[in-house]
């Protein structure tokens, strides 16, 4: 194009951009901001339809946001488009810059789309990429035209301008939609901790308070007491790990049953489950309290004790439930003690707190076996599939 032919169109031009500009100012939600930008991309074109594609990062593809009175046929056909596709919007994604095509009818690599033009009612079009500022690429801005045309330079260095603007104020509402959703996760956050704390706190009140009737010893209460805050922050510690993923019950299971003798064996089967905070702070005190008596008194307090312990998902109308069995063999004979102890009375206690049954505990001669059910949340991942994992502990030769 000559230098008189762009002298002459860019007073024009620049007081059409000026108008455009000024139609997109102001505070707008994010669909009207789309609509005033379209019509504003129209007018500076003077065409006479126009649309905006966005750029969907994770399918790599352009998707129709806003369109001006565009058939069912043309949305269907553009309105998802990637680098691979022949089309307008497609060359930009692919080229990543601005194409004209000033007749539909001529353009060799239109020709697939000539039917859905016509239907449409254009034989013309621009597009040209919204880069923002920062050199996102936040979408695509068309234009079509109802007869061959093709925009002067003035008028292409106009609506760059112009998407460039649009482009800075679609990345602007993106940062405020994640502050948005940081915020509320916060908030969430925030609520699901302190519904937490409330949780643990009301437990350990009552550990203390039972700790306290059971025993007179200062020294065994505080060793006690810190013992089993410790199992709290073993299972608090493998959830927050996770980074909100939920704590392995597998890793839950050999952090808080940890043998300490190298004599004593423990075996594991059931389904990989991620275990939100509370499931796992339930099902972590609970195995403390059975570790900490198979030690004392039951299989691991001597050479040869074994530990079995299952677990599956159980489904019904009130929920899903896991189920977990407790089996300890080869330790001394065992005798049913004639009052609850501290153990078994925490664990019902803890069960019931949260929304679990109490256990079923059965003293059997050979060793002590308990079946425990403990109430899942949704926030808790069901099973991926069934693992069998043993671990087993040889006797130090030395």
């Amino acid at each position: 194009m000559s230098d008189s032919v762009l002298e002459e169109n860019s007073p024009d031009a620049l007081k059409r951009l000026s108008v455009a500009e000024t139609s997109l100012c102001g505070n707008h939600g994010r669909d009207n901001f789309l609509g005033r930008f379209v019509n504003a991309s129209i007018n500076l074109h003077r065409a006479d339809f126009g649309s905006v594609q966005l750029f969907n990062a994770r399918s790599r593809k352009l998707e129709i946001a806003y369109q001006n009175a565009y058939p069912e046929e043309f949305l269907k056909v553009f309105g998802s488009v990637s680098a691979d596709d022949r089309c307008g919007s497609g060359r930009v994604l692919r080229e990543n810059r601005a194409v004209i095509i000033s007749d539909v009818e001529v353009d060799a690599d239109y020709a697939p789309f000539r039917g859905v033009a016509k239907t449409a009612g254009y034989r013309a079009m621009q597009s040209t990429p919204m880069v923002a500022t920062s050199g996102e690429l936040i979408g695509v801005v068309s234009t079509h035209f109802a007869k061959p045309h093709r925009p002067t330079v003035d008028e292409m260095m106009a609506i760059r301008l112009l998407a460039r603007h649009a482009a800075d104020q679609m990345a602007r509402f993106g940062l405020e939609d994640s502050l948005k959703a940081a915020e509320a996760k916060q908030w969430l956050l925030s609520a699901e901790m302190n519904h937490r704390l409330n949780n643990i706190f009301t437990i350990m009140q009552s550990v203390a308070r039972k700790m306290r009737k059971l025993t007179t010893d200062p020294t065994t209460f505080f060793n006690g007491f810190i013992d089993r805050i410790q199992a709290f922050a073993n299972a608090q510690r493998l959830f927050s790990e996770s980074d909100g993923v939920g704590a392995d019950i597998h890793d839950l299971i050999y952090g808080q049953l940890a043998v300490e003798h190298a004599d004593s064996a423990l075996a594991c089967n059931g389904p990989i489950i991620k275990l939100r905070s509370e499931t796992a702070l339930t099902l972590g005190i609970t195995l403390h309290e059975l570790g900490t008596n198979a030690r004392k008194y039951g299989a691991w307090s001597v050479p040869d004790g074994k530990v079995n312990v299952r677990w599956r998902v159980e489904a019904s109308h009130k929920g899903d439930s896991l189920i977990l069995s407790w089996r300890e063999s080869g330790g001394p004979r065992v005798v049913a003690p004639t009052r609850n102890g501290f153990g078994s009375t925490l664990l019902s206690r803890f069960l019931s707190v949260d929304g679990g049954e109490s256990p079923v505990l059965r003293f059997e001669p050979h060793g002590l076996e308990c079946d425990l059910r403990v109430k899942l949340a949704a926030g808790d991942k069901l099973p991926l599939g069934i693992v069998s994992l043993q671990q087993s502990n040889q006797t130090n030769t030395g």
